[in-house]
């Protein structure tokens, strides 16, 4: 702020006018001329201050992790249970209170992957002070992916956060099962995707959509690309979307309906309740191998056609709600979001971060986690 008035200088009205407009849209889609409009300076007045549009954007991820330090760089507690009480309340109000900023890091997590790892080293710092050692790279997994899952879930999806629960899963585990057949967890012989090898119109644009928004992403593709690379005209696109939006949710919807009969149609019958759920999530990476343009997709259409990707993660929450059994918990939502996850963040490592190379070992140690959670030892 200025100091005469309280006014906002020119430089902080570029950069809350960055703000508004990337939380709203994709960084791609964004222009600097368009920033200028919304803070109502001139264009060569941006250049004063930023070289270019990433480094406005970048200095906004950074003012995300500056709140992370800040907020969660005292961990209170005098007892592990009342630190991680702590922990698990800060994390989840840091995303109700700057809204704007943690949709723009979810971007830039995937655009610029120096900031995620810089996000894990303050939340990895933070639960070693709370458990009063190091942590394991599974354990680090375990705690995180569900929570920052949840979180995103109740930010964009309206569902509903109970930290009580997640801090029980987090201490306790949720299954009472062992893992006895660790062959078998993995013994999978998959059947292929669940696919069209029709040659049909509108299959073909679906295909040639799935693989330029893979490629290029969604905003640097036009209709008249998808409609070139099937072989057919714009004309005949329309007979079948009404819009490109239109072409990306009916995308989205098949997706996970093939992720879901992918896996609900592979995992072995002789397993018990933690050993199909490690199976589960080990079918989720397989699936999605094999194409992982998918990953890519639904990652985006969460900032285009956001009601699609809402109900397709109620989907596969509602297909956890019916088959969760043999749980140390009573609130299955909870315990589901939690799941979901696991798989969902692993598969970013799997995929796009290369972090996780030897899946099998580290699923299985994650089931000790799944079964018993993590209290370590209070003072």
């Amino acid at each position: 702020m200025s100091a005469d008035n309280n006014l906002p200088t020119t430089r902080e009205k570029i950069l809350s006018s960055g703000e508004d407009l990337f939380s709203k849209l994709w960084y791609e889609t964004v222009s600097v001329a368009q920033i200028c409009r919304n803070a109502k300076v001139s264009n060569g007045i941006f250049y004063k201050y930023f070289n270019k549009k990433e480094d406005l954007f970048k200095e906004l991820l950074n003012k995300t992790l500056d709140i992370f330090k800040i907020r969660i760089g005292n961990i209170e507690g005098k007892t592990q249970s009342q630190r991680l009480k702590f922990f698990l309340n800060t994390v989840i109000s840091i995303g109700v209170d700057n809204k704007n900023l943690i949709t723009i890091f979810r971007e830039g997590q995937y655009r610029f992957p120096k900031f995620e790892k810089e996000l894990e080293s303050i939340y990895k710092e933070a639960i070693n002070r709370i458990y009063n050692y190091q942590i394991s790279e599974a354990q680090y997994f375990f705690i995180m992916s569900g929570i920052r899952f949840i979180s995103v879930r109740s930010l964009y999806n309206d569902a509903v956060v109970n930290t009580r629960t997640v801090q029980k899963i987090i201490e306790h585990g949720i299954f009472k099962d062992n893992t006895s057949t660790t062959a078998n967890i993995f013994n999978t012989r998959p059947s292929g995707k669940s696919s069209n090898n029709t040659a049909d119109t509108k299959t073909k644009l679906l295909n040639s959509a799935i693989a330029l928004f893979g490629k290029n992403g969604f905003h640097n593709v036009n209709v008249y690309e998808i409609s070139r690379k099937a072989d057919l005209s714009v004309g005949s696109f329309y007979l079948h979307f009404t819009s490109k939006d239109a072409c990306l949710e009916e995308i989205v919807c098949s997706i996970g309906s093939q992720t879901r009969h992918f896996i609900s149609s592979n995992i072995p019958h002789n397993l018990n309740r933690l050993e199909q759920e490690l199976s589960g999530i080990f079918l989720f990476l397989q699936y999605f191998k094999r194409d992982i343009n998918y990953y890519r997709i639904v990652r985006e259409s969460e900032f285009v056609v956001k009601e699609t990707v809402t109900d397709y993660y109620n989907r596969f929450e509602k297909g956890y709600l019916k088959n969760l059994k043999n749980l140390r918990i009573n609130d299955k939502t909870t315990v589901a979001n939690f799941l979901m996850g696991i798989s969902h963040y692993l598969g970013i490592e799997v995929f796009f971060t290369s972090k996780t190379k030897r899946i099998k070992p580290f699923i299985l140690e994650l089931s000790e986690y799944l079964q018993n959670g993590i209290s370590g030892d209070e003072e």
